[in-house]
């Protein structure tokens, strides 16, 4: 229980939770891990309203952004005055990348770690998987909580409350 709090209220430490869940190889750690971190909690939290991250291939931008920030949000539990309550698993995703088959394996990733034992284990208990809306290019949760993946391209009609590009050129 104590792990699970630790890894609600920090998403760094959500990632070192929950690495082994999602990533065959040994996590190696890094500043910029950190920084990218702190920056997706704050927009999370709502302290920064857009986000964009810069970094070179091979440094864990796609794993932290697509896979580990949906799967985080959706099991927080956010204080809201004197209430605590399981806001993120309303937020919608919609993922996107120049090459569909890119986005839809990030979305099958993040419903992998969601499914895993160590998740289920912390939060599964908190909502389900929709069973109507639950393949890998789209999928929801019994708070109305949706991911859709797609391409650019493909995008338009779409929408969601979290709007997330990766490697859009």
């Amino acid at each position: 229980a104590l792990l699970a709090a630790k890894a609600e209220q920090s998403l760094y430490e959500f990632v070192l939770q929950a690495w082994s869940s999602v990533e065959p190889s040994e996590f190696v750690d890094g500043q910029h891990i950190r920084e990218i971190c702190l920056h997706l909690q704050a927009f999370s939290d709502g302290w920064v309203p857009n986000l964009l991250c810069n970094i070179p291939p091979r440094y864990c931008k796609s794993t932290l952004f697509s896979v580990m920030f949906p799967a985080w949000e959706w099991c927080r539990r956010i204080r809201r005055g004197m209430a605590t309550q399981c806001v993120g698993s309303r937020e919608k995703y919609l993922t996107l990348s120049y090459k569909e088959e890119l986005a839809i394996n990030d979305n099958w990733r993040a419903r992998t770690l969601m499914r895993s034992p160590w998740y289920q284990q912390r939060w599964g208990w908190r909502w389900q998987f929709s069973g109507d809306q639950d393949v890998k290019k789209r999928y929801a949760n019994t708070h109305g909580g949706a991911r859709v993946a797609t391409s650019i391209m493909s995008a338009i009609g779409q929408g969601g409350t979290r709007i997330m590009i990766d490697d859009p050129q």
